[in-house]
């Protein structure tokens, strides 16, 4: 019993301090985690500590070659190194490093690095709403552009081949 709630503490405070990171992106960090409490989300400013690529989760989808939601959330870590918010069964946003618009050529991906993300809480993993397709692991860890690319490209290659059947 000890054990598991040792687990429950260290979980929380890892959300803790991947929220307080996240919250420094807005000009006033406690207005971020106010937003959280009342809304579950928090409007947080693109190009201060990350930028988000809005991807169709049929695209998403079309890559991994599955529309189960666990064996999404097992593959994209590992795919693309970094969180990703889900926004119902409409857009995907993988968080990644700020600066990447000039450089970014997928097809699918509207890269956004200005402007507001709403961000869900730290410790909303599932629907309803917005939520953590795939948590930070740790506060400043992003996903690889590169990476978030090839899996859009991945998906629209295997819709194009779905469409020409």
């Amino acid at each position: 019993m000890t054990r598991g709630r040792t687990q429950d503490v260290q979980r929380s405070t890892h959300s803790v301090r991947v929220a307080d990171w996240l919250a420094r992106a807005h000009a006033d960090p406690d207005a971020a985690h106010r937003e959280w409490a009342e809304r579950g989300v928090a409007m947080l400013p693109l190009g201060v500590r990350f930028d988000a690529v809005r991807i169709p989760f049929s695209v998403v989808r079309a890559a991994l070659g599955t529309d189960n939601r666990d064996a999404i959330g097992r593959t994209l870590p590992q795919m693309l190194g970094g969180p990703v918010i889900q926004d119902g069964e409409k857009w995907t946003y993988p968080l990644v490093p700020t600066g990447g618009a000039s450089a970014w050529s997928a097809r699918a991906g509207n890269y956004r690095g200005r402007g507001r993300l709403a961000v869900p809480d730290t410790d909303q993993l599932g629907p309803p709403g917005m939520y953590w397709t795939v948590a930070m692991a740790t506060p400043g860890r992003l996903c690889e552009p590169a990476a978030v690319a090839s899996m859009i490209e991945a998906g629209v290659s295997a819709l194009s081949g779905k469409e020409g059947r």
